[in-house]
C-alpha cells in the first residue's frame, strides 16, 4: 500500500527521478536541499488535511521529442493522511480521443515540510495536436478497489478538483528510422 511505502521510505534520504510513469529512487546520504518555507503560500490544492499542492508549472507550452519537465511544489506534514495520484488529462482542441497520462505515486518519500517534485513527460505516444491539459489526483487505493469490488459501475472521486494547466502543443516526432 502507499502509507507502507511511505513508512519505509522515510527511514532514509532519497532523491526521485521521474519520467512518465517511471519514478527511480535513489537512497542519499544526506537530505536533499529543502525548499524554503512560505507560511503566506496559498495551496493551489489542498488535498486532504496534511497534503497541499502550493505551486505547479512546467518548462514549455510545447512538448517535443526532448520531452518537458513538470515542477510540483508541495507541503506536507505529519502524519501523511492521503497519498496522492496524479494524472494528466489531455483533451484534443480538435477532433481525437482523450489522452490520460498516469504520473502515479506523488512524493512517496517526502516527509513533513515543503518538497519539490520533477516530472519528465516525454511524447512519444502522444499523438502531434493541440491539447488542453489538466491535472488530477486520485486515492489509488480506493480505486482500485473499486474497480475490484462488486460494484462494476463504482467510480472512485478526486481528491480535489482537476487543475487546469493551460494549452498544450505537440509537435511532430521524428521517426528515428530515419536519417
Amino acid at each position: 500500500s502507499d502509507h507502507l511505502l511511505h513508512a519505509f521510505l522515510r527511514r532514509a534520504f532519497w532523491t526521485a527521478s521521474s519520467s512518465d510513469e517511471l519514478t527511480l529512487l535513489r537512497q542519499a546520504k544526506i537530505a536533499p536541499a529543502m525548499l524554503p518555507a512560505n507560511p503566506t503560500s496559498t495551496p493551489v490544492l489542498q488535498i486532504g488535511t496534511n497534503t497541499a499542492l502550493t505551486n505547479i508549472t512546467r518548462s514549455s507550452d510545447e512538448l517535443t521529442a526532448q520531452g518537458l519537465e513538470l515542477l510540483m511544489n508541495w507541503t506536507f506534514q505529519v502524519p501523511r493522511d492521503v497519498f496522492p495520484w496524479m494524472y494528466l488529462k489531455l483533451t484534443p482542441r480538435e477532433q481525437g480521443k482523450v489522452i490520460i497520462i498516469p504520473k502515479g505515486l506523488c512524493a512517496p518519500e517526502a516527509t513533513a515540510g515543503p518538497y519539490q517534485e520533477s516530472w519528465h513527460l516525454s511524447s512519444g505516444r502522444i499523438p502531434q495536436g493541440h491539447y488542453a491539459v489538466e491535472a488530477f489526483f486520485v486515492d489509488h487505493a480506493k480505486q482500485v478497489w473499486a474497480a475490484k469490488s462488486a460494484q462494476p459501475d463504482a467510480q472512485t472521486p478526486l481528491l480535489a478538483p482537476a487543475l487546469p494547466l493551460g494549452d498544450l502543443n505537440v509537435t511532430a516526432q521524428k521517426d528515428p528510422s530515419r536519417k
